[in-house]
């Protein structure tokens, strides 16, 4: 348990670094003024690009942020500025979602069930020469299980981890962990955008 919580502790801290890379600058104005996302009883909370968005999306990206924030501080209960921190991040995920999604979607751009296994587990993959070349996993999985005494990637506990997965005991560990893989997801489809814009297209 003392090594899960490890874990934890380290894929929290840079999950939320990565976020706040991540994340497009957008002027929120009136509505981050408001203090509340749920105003006057109405089924949407803010219109982006011509497209509103539902009180229940709102609500379902707040819990899923609040769920990982509870997991990473042990099942302690947040404190205000927390909870207003839960309430930002949010809104700043609906944005971005909403308006780089449509260009995800124009542009053709997805990342594949073995693109995330490289990212992930950083398993060999044929190089340019024709031979097997290991690829580091992503910064958030080397954060994770990279043991601190030698600085080295521990793959045994990594394996250990993703297996125990499956276990219904560790159903909030899994919940958890589906919220990174989602981060990381999040993260390659914006780098392939950017890519893209470097090169005109």
């Amino acid at each position: 348990m003392a090594t899960l919580q490890k874990i934890r502790n380290r894929a929290g801290l840079l999950v939320a670094v990565v976020i706040g890379l991540a994340l497009l600058a957008f002027i929120l104005g009136d509505l981050m003024g408001s203090g509340s996302p749920v105003i006057g009883g109405k089924r949407t909370v803010a219109e982006i690009n011509g497209k509103g968005i539902p009180v229940s999306a709102y609500l379902e990206h707040e819990k899923s942020l609040r769920e990982f924030y509870q997991l990473n501080s042990g099942g302690q209960n947040l404190d205000a500025e927390t909870e207003r921190r839960i309430q930002q991040e949010t809104w700043q995920r609906l944005v971005r979602q909403t308006i780089m999604d449509r260009s995800y979607e124009k542009l053709g751009i997805q990342v594949s069930t073995d693109e995330l296994k490289t990212m992930v587990t950083g398993d060999q993959a044929m190089g340019l020469s024709g031979n097997p070349a290991l690829s580091e996993p992503h910064p958030i999985i080397r954060q994770m299980f990279t043991n601190p005494e030698t600085g080295q990637l521990n793959r045994a506990v990594m394996s250990n981890y993703f297996n125990a997965l499956d276990n219904p005991q560790f159903a909030q560990e899994k919940k958890r962990w589906l919220f990174i893989e989602k981060e990381i997801v999040d993260e390659k489809m914006n780098q392939k955008y950017l890519n893209l814009v470097k090169k005109g297209i």
